[in-house]
């Protein structure tokens, strides 16, 4: 059995991907490779999950071939996080970032960054007060402040810049893949086919794969994420 929170991830216009909380347990065999996702298990299909509500990524356009990330990045993060500032009434940490900043001590108030380093008071309506350099900043806030790790990162054809996993800055450059012959490994999850983080190439909510994928990954224990078109540990649609 599985549990699994995964926000999506985000494509910028260069080829690069900014990757929100990303946090996967159990599922199919566990996942050597290039991304540092926490998997274990035995293989076999998911079939409860912790996870509700509509899937949905974000790509940008763009073509294959080596990926130099550089410039702008369109992406959203795991969440609203209240930037720096000061205290604006009497009041806990707790309530600052419960109330957005209106009210309450702000928690950055009493910590000291380095030079190059910047607090954040909050992560979403939680009090999260560290100091992140630019590259964690950007993986933080999902790519809305700072600097993007994949900057100046040129990777091999057939692979992408992956910025962040859990928040924090890796920039490896990850396998891509192309599952969209399949039918069933589309972004689309009204059906909730997708709340397990798991499909089968061509079997829809059941395994195995009934169908080779375009590119599927070259290891078996990784999946294409549906949209961002990379593969990841034990999630993803999984090719015959």
């Amino acid at each position: 059995m599985k549990a699994t929170t995964w926000m999506a991830l985000v494509f910028s216009a260069m080829g690069s991907v900014a990757c929100g909380n990303h946090a996967a347990r159990g599922g199919g065999a566990g996942g050597a490779g290039t991304s540092s996702s926490s998997v274990a298990g035995t293989g076999g299909r998911v079939t409860s999950s912790t996870v509700t509500g509509s899937f949905s990524t974000t790509q940008a356009s763009g073509g294959g071939g080596p990926t130099t990330s550089v410039g702008s990045t369109t992406s959203v993060g795991p969440t609203t996080s209240v930037g720096p500032g000061t205290s604006t009434s009497s009041g806990t940490p707790f309530d600052y970032c419960q109330s957005g900043g209106a009210a309450g001590v702000n928690p950055c108030n009493s910590v000291t960054c380095a030079a190059d380093q910047t607090c954040m008071p909050c992560d979403g309506m939680y009090v999260f007060a560290e100091c992140l350099t630019a590259k964690g900043l950007y993986c933080f806030t999902g790519g809305s402040q700072g600097s993007d790790p994949c900057n100046g990162v040129t990777c091999m054809p057939g692979t992408q810049c992956v910025a962040c996993d859990h928040m924090y800055a890796i920039a490896q450059c990850i396998e891509t893949c192309d599952c969209s012959n399949c039918g069933n490994c589309g972004t689309d999850n009204t059906d909730g086919h997708w709340n397990d983080w798991q499909e089968y190439c061509g079997n829809l909510n059941k395994s195995p794969a009934t169908v080779a994928c375009t590119k599927p990954c070259s290891n078996p224990s990784e999946g294409c994420l549906p949209g961002q078109n990379i593969c990841w540990g034990a999630e993803g649609c999984f090719s015959l």
